[in-house]
């Protein structure tokens, strides 16, 4: 394995990068160069972190994209304003798809590592066509659902998605 060399804002720099740019060619790349582009992400990401070169709040968001029958059990924790489909698409791939319900659009996600993360949702509640409101595709206003976490948890999460998706967030609980 290299070693990584350079100072460590540099490094967070072409991490932060990389991270986007998988983002931003989701949509255009093949599924499996997709999950090879996130396999060689996630070691570079892993690899830094275990040589304490991202520390604290440098370190990249961990969220992931999950199973949708995770989803069990999230309820409504806040508000997230001023995100486009379109963005969260580049980000997270395309949502599930419902019709006939108060939801049209849904993406479960977990946060943090597999064995102390925790599952959220991002969805439409209410304001798409299922609903007699616009296509889901010119949304702008989405709810953000999860089951019991703490303040820091909700914090922390507050602060992923900030940094991933830019917008504005309003926290109920």
């Amino acid at each position: 394995m290299r070693k990584c060399v350079g100072r460590r804002e540099d490094l967070i720099i072409k991490i932060r990068l990389a991270e986007r740019a998988l983002g931003l060619y989701a949509q255009e790349l093949k599924r499996e160069k997709i999950e090879e582009l996130s396999e060689i992400y996630n070691r570079l990401y892993k690899d830094m972190k275990a040589r304490g070169i991202l520390k604290g709040s440098e370190t990249v968001a961990e969220i992931e994209r999950i199973s949708g029958s995770m989803a069990g059990g999230t309820y409504l924790l806040g508000e997230m304003r001023g995100v486009s489909f379109s963005r969260l698409c580049s980000v997270f791939g395309e949502p599930a798809r419902y019709e006939g319900d108060k939801i049209d659009a849904e993406w479960v996600l977990r946060f943090g590592p597999a064995e102390s993360g925790f599952v959220f949702t991002l969805y439409n509640w209410k304001n798409g066509p299922s609903y007699g409101g616009p296509r889901v595709e010119s949304n702008l206003a989405w709810t953000i659902g999860a089951g019991e976490i703490s303040a820091s948890q909700i914090e922390a999460l507050r602060g992923a998605l900030k940094t991933l998706l830019g917008g504005s967030y309003s926290i109920t609980r």
